[in-house]
């Protein structure tokens, strides 16, 4: 019998039959109802049906979609992970009374964005009402037409159809939470001919049936998701998804791997794998010997500062200071994570024989 990912909530949204400004194609809301439908599916991410909400045009009016994130924020628990997914229009506006970055709802009045749509700091406060120890925001929100035909938000003529870095990073604000986008600012997120999802939605959706990199525990995590993403999507088409994460120290669980075959009560409660704080002698140096060609790998996805990496390069062991710097700062517990991450499985293969 499968089992059921229980702490995972979702709020979907998808928005393609804009009445003021320029229509989407029709993959966008297909966009949403599959990435619904995944999610409650007890063959594939196993989350309870009642813990996804799904809001499809007319319904994802402005108003109801504030009430959704209500609900949600009402819901949801810290050990709960909380997915929120649009599919729609984004932009910016840069000058002027309604300078600011915009997702836009069905009913919003391009000439009226600062009062009919959602905006970056309008997100940002519904997003901290959550209460969720982990909450992901998958946005595909730039949306191009097809191939070679980019489709503009007419007549939102001063509405640029990207959302931007320093956006990003405000949404990313807050324990715990990750934001992936479908492109940079300066590009589209297509939708090409003869698929049924557009291009970022595709791929995330075969991420989530289980077609990304995983240990073979049950589980899809959040790392393992964007790492294949980002990797098929720009094979497709000039367009570069994006990560932004705060305060995130492990590759957590965002869904059951197909339906959750062999995965264990201890990984479906948050918090209860464990991770080691410290490294006996033996394993320390099986790591650091591991790393002497890999460290600055591990140290870019710490964010060792540039200083600090300086030195390290001038000590005889580069990985053993690397290791120190993670020790003092108590980042341990996130190594492994951080080497599955990287692919390098041989050493995460040594901490799971060696806890501590």
């Amino acid at each position: 019998m499968p089992s059921q990912f229980i702490h995972g909530r979702a709020l979907v949204i998808g928005v393609a039959n804009y009445p003021l400004v320029s229509t989407l194609p029709g993959n966008v809301v297909d966009d949403a109802r599959d990435v619904a439908a995944l999610l409650q599916s007890p063959d594939l991410c196993g989350y309870p049906p009642e813990n996804v909400e799904i809001l499809l045009d007319a319904q994802a009016t402005a108003d109801n979609i504030r009430a959704g994130f209500g609900r949600l924020a009402k819901a949801a628990g810290t050990d709960d992970t909380v997915v929120v997914f649009f599919s729609g229009h984004g932009g910016r506006v840069e000058t002027g009374p309604d300078a600011n970055a915009y997702l836009l709802p069905f009913d919003c009045d391009p000439q009226r964005l600062r009062d009919t749509a959602i905006s970056a700091a309008d997100m940002t406060e519904l997003l901290s009402a959550i209460s969720a120890g982990r909450l992901v925001v998958l946005l595909d929100a730039c949306h191009s037409a097809g191939v070679g035909e980019v489709k503009a938000l007419d007549p939102a003529a001063n509405l640029k159809a990207n959302l931007d870095q320093k956006t990003y990073d405000a949404l990313a604000r807050g324990t715990g939470r990750v934001i992936m986008a479908s492109c940079r600012s300066t590009e589209v997120s297509w939708v090409l001919g003869g698929m049924r999802n557009s291009l970022f939605t595709h791929y995330l959706l075969e991420a989530l049936r289980g077609s990304g990199h995983n240990s073979g525990d049950g589980l899809v995590k959040v790392f393992d998701v964007f790492t294949y993403v980002a990797d098929k999507v720009p094979a497709r088409a000039t367009q570069q998804p994006i990560f932004k994460a705060h305060e995130v120290e492990n590759n957590f669980p965002l869904a059951l791997d197909r339906g959750g075959k062999g995965v264990t009560a201890a990984a479906l409660t948050p918090g209860l794998a464990p991770r080691p704080t410290s490294l006996s002698g033996k394993t320390r140096l099986e790591i650091q010997d591991g790393l002497v060609t890999r460290w600055e790998r591990v140290a870019m996805y710490f964010d060792v500062p540039l200083p600090d990496r300086y030195a390290f390069e001038r000590a005889s062991s580069p990985a053993g200071r690397l290791l120190d710097w993670l020790e003092e700062r108590k980042k341990l517990h996130a190594l492994r994570d951080a080497l599955h991450y990287l692919g390098v499985d041989d050493l995460v293969e040594v901490i799971d024989r060696n806890p501590r």
